[in-house]
């Protein structure tokens, strides 16, 4: 049920829509602050706010709709962004104990992710509580590139995503053997509306049709070579009608039938 999402260093700037006008922030509160009018500009499916009542600050999304889908993966990912940027900007003056999280589902999150506390709200948003004195803390160094050539293992897998499109592929791999993954199923995984996230995608030259078919050939790529699953299993788990529509699909993107990679695996590895 955990958001196995690696994290570590993440540079906002480059990750959100919005990066030339968030890395001119200097400030914590400065930087949330833009991203909140950016997004103001961008979208009026979602509505992100900065709220700072005596010495408490409270940094929110709310959907003004009701999903028909559970946000609890891309609410968690959101909120894993949000709290790795506050545990890097603040460095040694980090104190979970400061931290409420509400989300629809805490269990999606890490135990003990950086020590915050997650607790259960609706599904319409997600809040995250914590000291008003760290908004005027400044960036220095945030949005610097890390060096991860010397990590390994568990400090590996904390690595976050680099980019959006490798965020959206986070997000949707874990329902890619779904068989009613349709694209507006995936775009409001994801958190946009179709063509909210086709918009996004063009930017980046993909299309969510693109990465969900990379995603089920990945998928049915590592089943051939590590099962002994049927060609018709595979091809109904990825949500394909069957074995023929899925080898069709299969040869195109790798040259060979399913049945032909799962033999030359097979051959190397003699």
């Amino acid at each position: 049920m955990f958001l196995h999402v690696r994290w570590s260093h993440i540079n906002l700037a480059d990750f959100l829509p919005f990066g030339a006008a968030l890395e001119e922030a200097t400030t914590i509160g400065g930087f949330i602050s833009r991203f909140t009018q950016a997004v103001a500009s961008e979208t009026n499916s979602i509505s992100q706010s900065l709220f700072v009542e005596d010495t408490t600050a409270y940094f929110s999304a709310k959907r003004k709709f009701v999903p028909t889908v559970s946000p609890a993966h891309i609410d968690g990912f959101m909120i894993g962004i949000w709290i790795t940027f506050l545990h890097e900007a603040l460095d040694f003056r980090w104190d979970p104990a400061s931290v409420l999280v509400r989300m629809c589902d805490p269990a999606v999150l890490p135990q003990e992710f950086h020590g915050i506390r997650a607790i259960k709200s609706n599904d319409l948003g997600f809040s995250i509580r914590f000291p008003a004195a760290w908004l005027t803390i400044p960036l220095n160094g945030v949005f610097a590139p890390k060096d991860t050539d010397d990590l390994v293992g568990p400090q590996l897998d904390m690595l976050a995503p680099k980019g959006f499109v490798e965020a959206i592929r986070a997000i949707l791999e874990k329902h890619i053997s779904e068989n009613d993954l349709s694209v507006e199923k995936a775009a409001e995984l994801c958190g946009f509306s179709k063509s909210a996230l086709a918009r996004r995608l063009a930017k980046f030259d993909t299309t969510i049709i693109e990465i969900l078919t990379v995603l089920k050939m990945d998928s049915a790529k590592r089943n051939l070579t590590s099962s002994n699953a049927s060609i018709q299993s595979i091809a109904l788990g990825l949500g394909y009608s069957d074995a023929t529509a899925f080898s069709r699909a299969f040869r195109k993107r790798t040259g060979l039938s399913p049945r032909a990679y799962r033999q030359s695996v097979k051959t190397m590895d003699q």
